[in-house]
């Protein structure tokens, strides 16, 4: 962990790698979906609640997810690629995270690995032909 400048003028804590996906993906563990990227467009309460309509599926599954993570953190086991720009991570428990862009278009970037605070230092896929 180290410091970085917020837009705001503080600061906060951030890893020294981050990856920021804009493509499908999905958590699993041993076989099952746990997160994936959709459940930001589903709710677990009924749709006759409006008043806790804004709260996803996605909210509410990564409060929980985020909370085994902290009492247990995943330890990475190994990394697989593929052909395309896909990924898999495979961690400690059985979880996996998996990222496989899905479009033909190469307008925009599917994932990028960068650290956060410091400009220039990332990969990109797909990376600039330019």
């Amino acid at each position: 962990m180290h410091e970085v400048s917020t837009p705001e003028g503080g600061s906060k804590s951030v890893r020294e790698w981050t990856i920021q996906i804009q493509c499908p993906w999905r958590i699993s563990q041993s076989g099952r979906i746990v997160v994936a990227y959709r459940d930001f467009y589903f709710s677990d309460v009924p749709l006759d609640n409006v008043a806790v309509m804004n709260k996803s599926r996605f909210d509410s599954t990564l409060l929980h997810l985020c909370a085994e993570f902290d009492a247990i953190p995943p330890v990475v086991t190994s990394v697989d690629t593929d052909e395309t720009g896909g990924f898999s991570v495979n961690m400690s428990l059985g979880y996996r995270l998996e990222v496989f862009p899905a479009e033909s278009m190469e307008s925009g970037k599917h994932w990028r690995i960068y650290q956060p605070g410091i400009l220039g230092k990332s990969f990109v896929f797909p990376p600039d032909e330019a």
